[in-house]
């Protein structure tokens, strides 16, 4: 009897096959395990009634994503739904490190020609100050950096949505602002003694036109990138000027009550912004703590911040889905802030669907997402 040499190769295949049809099935049950989690934790939040929100959740929505998408106005498949966002989770699931953690991705944005990083100045590490880039000591104050620059930001080494962030000014001698309050320099002493694992970065001075919309807050661009196959180098598929409010100052945080506004990315203009208000979406032409104009604004040097922002995606191959926090600056280049190899979707999808695309689609559809 002549025996087959490739059965014991095809049986192992088959097993293999079966492993990752499981691991694929554990991985959605989690998937949809943490997403019911997260519906049940906000329940009280929307005015959905029952059958309307278990319309959504077979379609892969939770009723927030009901709530804050225009699904009435576009094909609901060409929106990137809640279940869908979570598997996009594994696009960079082996390199998103690089990302996660603050201070490595600084040292690394330091290589990348033409793009502008806020310098790290100093670590703060078991209430210990170490330089990062501050003379040749071991350790150095904080007072003695807000003494030459003025201002400071404070935030944790892995963070995320603006928590934990301090902004610390020294407008003129003895006199300190803890995200916009006046503080004591005896108070700062025992905020800095209490945290760990956090960065000391130069505070970015926004452009005009932020400063004018909301002076109180970083108000950041988010400008996410893909890398698809057929094309050689980065492209920019979405990008949103993301607005702080007085709930969310000193950062711009959307979960929050912050704003959020469409940029035409051809002509770098501000749509009206959208907000969440009482279970409900909001749109605002005008900012609701300042009435300071929103939409119809034009940011400045746009072209040269969707270059830059391309040019630092490049810098990243390993990561093909990366969105961007940068701030424009009118003197000088636009700051990269940082990058997500995770990100949120739903400020992207306020006004209309990312699937719309067919270089988006197609990339999602690639990486296993859709």
């Amino acid at each position: 009897m002549i025996s087959n040499p490739l059965a014991g190769i095809e049986s192992i295949y088959n097993q293999t096959k079966r492993y990752v049809y499981r691991s694929k099935l554990c991985r959605e049950a989690r998937i949809r395990y943490r997403l019911a989690n997260r519906e049940l934790e906000r329940w009280g939040e929307f005015d959905v009634p029952l059958l309307e929100r278990q319309n959504y959740w077979r379609k892969g929505f939770l009723t927030r994503s009901s709530v804050i998408y225009p699904l009435d106005s576009w094909d609901d498949r060409t929106f990137v739904t809640d279940i869908e966002r979570e598997r996009s989770n594994q696009i960079n699931t082996w390199h998103g490190i690089a990302t996660r953690n603050k201070l490595l991705f600084a040292r690394q944005l330091r290589s990348v020609p033409n793009v502008d990083h806020p310098t790290v100045f100093a670590i703060v590490e078991a209430e210990t100050v170490v330089p990062e880039q501050w003379g040749s000591s071991t350790t150095v104050s904080i007072f003695d950096i807000l003494k030459q620059k003025g201002a400071v930001v404070l935030k944790p080494i892995y963070g995320y949505r603006g928590q934990g962030i301090y902004v610390i000014q020294r407008p003129n001698p003895g006199t300190y602002l803890l995200n916009g309050e006046k503080t004591t320099e005896n108070d700062l002493r025992s905020l800095i003694a209490s945290l760990s694992r956090y960065l000391v970065t130069e505070y970015v001075d926004q452009a005009a036109y932020l400063h004018a919309i909301y002076p109180e807050a970083t108000n950041t661009l988010r400008l996410v990138t893909i890398r698809p196959s057929t094309a050689e180098s980065p492209r920019i598929i979405a990008a949103v000027q993301r607005i702080g409010t007085d709930t969310t100052s000193p950062t711009d945080n959307w979960s929050n009550n912050g704003l959020a506004a469409q940029i035409d990315r051809n002509a770098g203009e501000l749509m009206a912004a959208v907000g969440l208000r009482d279970g409900e979406r909001v749109a605002f032409g005008e900012h609701p703590d300042t009435n300071a104009r929103i939409k119809g604004r034009r940011i400045p040097c746009w072209e040269s911040i969707r270059e830059r922002t391309v040019e630092a995606a490049s810098a990243f191959p390993e990561l093909p889905y990366l969105a961007w926090d940068v701030v424009p600056q009118d003197e000088g280049p636009p700051a990269v802030i940082e990058a997500n190899a995770f990100p949120d979707v739903d400020i992207l999808q306020l006004r209309e669907p990312l699937l719309k695309d067919e270089t988006t689609n197609a990339f999602f559809e690639d990486h296993g997402v859709i």
